[in-house]
């Protein structure tokens, strides 16, 4: 029936409470952290079938064939999702992290091994196990939280700000974003954007030249990456207590606090083709993360206390729960994988089918 969500299909607690779901999923196994030890778990019963330790704090990659490519303190390593097996290790002592990955190609961030500390964007071929090209990062690009999103012809490179339980809302900052061209590692543009929200506040489309959707002036707005121009001006307004803005299947999602609503945006115009108001009454840090059924027909917004399920393209609310006997002290973490919605606390993770 309507606002119910389906029955749970597993539980599993974590008494050290240290467990963070991972984006990650294939043969039926996904990954969860809890401390530094990577965790494989059986998609089915959420029992856990492997760990591997000392992964170090950079969340792994997923790549094709069931594995996963991760920096270790040894180098670059590439493990099966099935039993967490190393099938390859290629020692580098410059690796700073795994950024993303598409098809057989991986994209790495590299110190370059200077006094001054610089660092280096690097493509890597998984099946050849060599490097494609490397190319000098811009300054303020090293060793911060950087989104890549990789597109057909280019790879974009963000530098973005973490999650913080308490900031100034009313702060902004300037956006730095650069784009290199996939298959030599040329820069093709090195764009800054002042006046965008203090917390997490843009997404990036990589289809075509790419387009940058951000959150400035209590508005969003749409860039052409390529030209550096501005495409358009929403009209839904967007508080500084926004969550983080989610971009799937063609479609902008926003949210804010208080009980304002869930609003999706037409990507190629600013149009609001729905909303769906929340019903319980947030403050800007119990607001979380959204993402998508892997279908792409639903929505899920998470908060302090609630999971809101939001039929696409719709906008109708299908169901909200939370999660008892567990203390809340952060927003739900989410993760959809194939035929699942994964919900979990530090101190716990629930499965529920998905669609």
């Amino acid at each position: 029936m309507p606002g119910m969500p389906p029955a749970a299909l597993w539980r599993l607690d974590d008494p050290t409470a240290r467990t963070r779901l991972l984006p990650v999923s294939s043969a039926d196994h996904c990954l969860m952290t809890r401390g530094d030890v990577l965790y494989g778990h059986d998609l089915r019963t959420g029992k856990e079938v492997w760990q591997l330790p000392a992964v170090g704090s950079t969340p792994p990659v997923q790549v094709p064939g069931d594995r996963f490519l991760t920096s270790t303190r040894e180098g670059l390593s590439l493990c099966s999702m099935r039993d967490g097996r190393t099938q390859w290790l290629q020692r580098d002592d410059q690796l700073a992290k795994v950024l993303a990955a598409d098809g057989a190609t991986a994209w790495l961030l590299m110190a370059d091994g200077s006094p001054t500390g610089g660092y280096l964007l690097a493509a890597f071929d998984l099946d050849h196990r060599k490097e494609l090209w490397r190319t000098p990062l811009p300054s303020g690009f090293g060793n911060a939280q950087l989104a890549t999103t990789v597109g057909p012809e280019t790879v974009v490179v963000e530098v973005q700000v973490p999650r913080q339980m308490f900031r100034d809302v009313t702060a902004v900052r300037t956006l730095a974003i650069a784009g290199f061209e996939r298959s030599s590692g040329r820069m093709l543009w090195n764009r800054s954007y002042p006046g965008v929200h203090g917390g997490p506040a843009s997404v990036v489309d990589p289809a075509g030249g790419g387009r940058l959707f951000l959150l400035s002036g209590g508005r969003a707005h749409a860039y052409d990456l390529k030209s550096g121009t501005r495409l358009w001006e929403s009209q839904a307004l967007v508080a500084g207590t926004n969550a983080p803005p989610f971009f799937s299947g063609h479609t902008l999602y926003l949210a804010d606090d208080g009980t304002g609503p869930i609003v999706a945006v037409d990507p190629d115009t600013g149009r609001t083709l729905w909303e769906q108001t929340l019903t319980e009454n947030l403050e800007w840090n119990m607001l979380g993360s959204m993402t998508a059924s892997t279908s792409g027909r639903t929505l899920y917004l998470a908060t302090l206390h609630q999971v809101t399920a939001t039929g696409i393209p719709s906008g109708k609310r299908l169901w909200q729960t939370g999660l008892a006997g567990v203390e809340a002290r952060e927003p739900f973490q989410l993760a959809a994988v194939p035929g699942t919605l994964l919900v979990a606390r530090p101190a716990a993770v629930v499965a529920l089918p998905a669609d």
